[in-house]
């Protein structure tokens, strides 16, 4: 309805996953203890809560960029969250289809969705785009150089190993991300990776900031610049001022529901009046 409305031709769904407290005294739809990778000072490693799979919608109206929550899984205990989010990814393809939109669409991940199964399904089978952190440490290698005519043997997969250090980051840029002025120094390269079956990306390794740190974003566009990479990926931020407004302002963690099904009604109501007014808050030049 939204992209129909405001006819948007292209998305971006930032995906990431939160914990919602609770007390362990109460009963909790699919509550359970839980590996907090937040590494908060003020908590423990391990705690009590629902864990919510987010899909951010970011589109811009008006010239202006806003994220609205697509959708809100609440994570099963010892349920694999790759998997989990490839069924997701499927289910929002087919809205897509069924409805008729003719969209680009362009998934943003952090380093730990960034895996073979999801990213290979979301470019061949779904048809989206991907650019994610990944590690650093990654095997990337150069295309193979061209196969000599009449030359013996299997075509070769992949050239040399890239290994660049901080030093070999000599591209410098100051963009305006993360809601503030960053400089970047990058190196941007085309590259077989070889946790993708040696699928070809466009990586990019970046410092921002001059810290002593390099980190590497890949993008299974390959045509957009290394500027643009980091631009895009940027915007996966935008999700977690979503969860704090969804969380505190709206007071989602305060959800007391004793059964899944009455949690995601009453979630659901709480969703839509939240995107109602996000949309309404927009000053739209007509």
């Amino acid at each position: 309805m939204i992209l129909k409305f405001f006819e948007i031709e292209k998305i971006s769904i930032s995906i990431d996953d939160s914990i919602v407290y609770r007390s362990r005294n109460k009963k909790v739809p699919l509550g359970h203890t839980q590996f907090d990778h937040a590494q908060k000072a003020n908590r423990s490693s391990y705690v009590f809560g629902q864990k919510w799979l987010a899909f951010g919608l970011i589109i811009t109206i008006g010239g202006k960029t806003i994220t609205l929550p697509l959708y809100i899984y609440l994570v099963k205990p010892k349920k694999n969250l790759i998997s989990t989010t490839v069924v997701i990814l499927a289910k929002i393809k087919r809205v897509i289809d069924k409805r008729g939109l003719s969209i680009e669409v362009e998934i943003l991940t952090d380093s730990w969705f960034a895996r073979k199964k999801l990213i290979l399904r979301a470019k061949h089978k779904y048809g989206f785009s991907v650019i994610t952190m990944a590690r650093k440490d990654l095997a990337l290698y150069k295309p193979p150089p061209a196969r000599r005519k009449g030359a013996r043997g299997r075509p070769k997969i992949k050239g040399k190993r890239i290994k660049p250090e901080l030093k070999d980051l000599k591209k410098e840029k100051t963009l305006h991300i993360y809601n503030r002025v960053v400089k970047v120094q990058y190196k941007e390269a085309i590259c077989k990776a070889r946790f993708l079956k040696y699928e070809t990306v466009k990586a990019v390794w970046v410092r921002f900031d001059e810290s002593q740190s390099m980190r590497l974003i890949i993008s299974t566009d390959t045509k957009l610049s290394g500027e643009e990479i980091i631009k895009r990926y940027a915007k996966r931020w935008d999700i977690e001022p979503m969860f704090n407004e969804l969380k505190n302002n709206f007071r989602f963690k305060d959800i007391m529901m004793h059964t899944s099904r009455s949690y995601y009604q009453f979630l659901y109501f709480k969703i839509w009046c939240f995107i109602i007014i996000k949309l309404s808050s927009i000053q739209f030049k007509q």
